[in-house]
């Protein structure tokens, strides 16, 4: 029999883009995390590592060009992001969310083979849910 897979990130990621529209106006990089676990392994996600190197770039000089070949079109042929920070958006039920500053789950990670909600809501920047706006 095979197994179904659901995609649970692309949902949430859609519905936060709207929700960062009006919260967190500036500049910054960002990755989403959905857990499917009560638990957050670091390990187990194998990109980890890599996504937070590249969020720490951002805090000095952090350029993409965009392929010339994406089948999806592009907006433009890159960007440059100077000085701005980044932040992880784990959620573990696709409605409430903790935005979590790079540096700090990069020394989290260090101590800890694994991230809980409670400890999300201990180390995160804001905690919020899809539909209610921040003033920051």
């Amino acid at each position: 029999m095979r197994k179904t897979y659901t995609k649970l990130e692309a949902p949430f990621t859609s519905k936060l883009k709207k929700w960062m529209k009006y919260s967190m106006k500036f500049s910054y990089g960002w990755e989403v995390k959905y857990p499917k676990k009560e638990k957050y392994y670091f390990t187990q996600d194998k990109s980890f590592s890599k996504e937070v190197d590249i969020m720490l770039s951002y805090g000095s000089c952090f350029i993409y060009k965009h392929p010339d070949v994406s089948r999806l079109g592009t907006p433009g042929d890159g960007y440059t992001m100077w000085h701005a920070p980044g932040y992880f958006f784990f959620t573990w039920n696709g409605k409430d969310f903790y935005v979590i500053e790079v540096s700090k789950l990069k020394w989290f990670a260090e101590y800890n083979k694994f991230l809980t909600e409670k400890d999300a809501g201990e180390i995160c920047e804001y905690k919020s849910k899809l539909g209610e706006v921040l003033n920051i």
